[in-house]
């Protein structure tokens, strides 16, 4: 296949299904040639291969049919699928795009469309160099996973928090409203009464004795079950206070979640560098000429990781033979 035959991009499943793998080794190798937004057509097309090749031969098509290492590939494939914009990955670079893939969708939009500080100079993801990217990004990667650790921690807390004070809250309501219960039906009882084949007053004398005892009974009884229905009150109270001070201690833990967001925030955008405009002036050419030195570099690792030494080393000259130029031209 020529170099420049077109190759037409495919965007539905129908338009990709039962292809043969030669005409999908055939456009990946089309691919492999351009640079920037040809990555993602070559994404799509390794993501189909592995689609249709047999189990067990996705490795020893990537290392003998497109010459390619699993990992390279695997970032190819993965910028394929959450990059939808083919001119953004060709601004960027591979190399840039990759370190990118570590944020979430939303924080890799918003370190793309803001400046960050790097060394006490505001810059763009444009004129940060690919290590630079890549410790930005990984440092943003870490406080949102602490973030989500805390924020998880906070939840099981709570949750468990919750579970026992429901618990302990239904217990205090069944034992309380048991009493209840338990002291109507005895409010609704009749005092007991004696019925004998006695005299008039050995009958009143032992009616007397018994409605004492009886009555005797009952208030101590009556006094026990309204003690019990206290301590019931008492207990509820103290499990509705439990679930105050819980909701207060969910209420810290949220706070101090989102005061660590925002110290994150802050620090990102500290330490800006003061300078004079001849210094800017010159830093911003320089930083210039950086970013193209690094970009030259990833073309050159790019060519060594895909074995083509020989190009690798072609390109490597020509940058030294251009250095060599350049202090030439400033000592003259």
């Amino acid at each position: 296949m020529q170099e420049n035959q077109e190759i037409t991009t495919t965007n539905s499943q129908s338009d990709l299904a039962n292809r043969p793998i030669e005409t999908i080794t055939q456009e990946i190798q089309y691919y492999k040639t351009q640079v920037g937004s040809g990555i993602i057509e070559l994404g799509k097309r390794l993501i189909e291969a592995k689609r249709v090749l047999p189990q067990g031969e996705w490795l020893l098509y990537l290392k003998d049919t497109v010459e390619f290492s699993e990992r390279t590939a695997q970032n190819f494939m993965r910028i394929s699928k959450e990059y939808a914009d083919p001119q953004l990955v060709t601004d960027l670079g591979a190399a840039k795009a990759v370190c990118l893939l570590a944020l979430t969708e939303g924080e890799r939009e918003d370190f793309i469309n803001e400046t960050h500080g790097v060394d006490g100079e505001e810059k763009t993801v444009y004129e940060m160099t690919k290590r630079e990217v890549e410790t930005l990004t990984r440092e943003i990667a870490e406080e949102r996973k602490k973030a989500e650790t805390l924020q998880f921690e906070y939840d099981e807390k709570l949750k468990e928090s919750t579970e026992k004070h429901n618990e302990e809250l239904d217990a205090a309501n069944e034992q309380l409203n048991t009493l209840k219960k338990e002291l109507e039906n005895l409010e609704n009882q009749e005092p007991p009464t004696v019925i004998a084949e006695l005299d008039e007053e050995s009958l009143e004398r032992m009616k007397k004795e018994v409605e004492e005892t009886a009555f005797e009974e009952y208030a101590k009884k009556e006094a026990a079950l309204m003690e019990q229905i206290r301590e019931a009150e008492k207990a509820v109270k103290i499990a509705k206070a439990s679930e105050d001070e819980n909701l207060k201690k969910a209420e810290a833990a949220e706070a101090k979640a989102a005061a660590l967001a925002t110290a994150v925030e802050k620090a990102e955008k500290e330490l800006i560098m003061a300078a004079t405009p001849e210094i800017t002036e010159f830093k911003v050419h320089f930083e210039s000429c950086k970013n193209e030195t690094e970009n030259m570099k990833e073309i050159i690792y790019y060519l060594r990781d895909n074995e083509k030494s020989a190009e690798a080393d072609k390109l490597t000259k020509a940058i030294s033979a251009l250095c060599d130029q350049i202090k030439n031209v400033i000592n003259s």
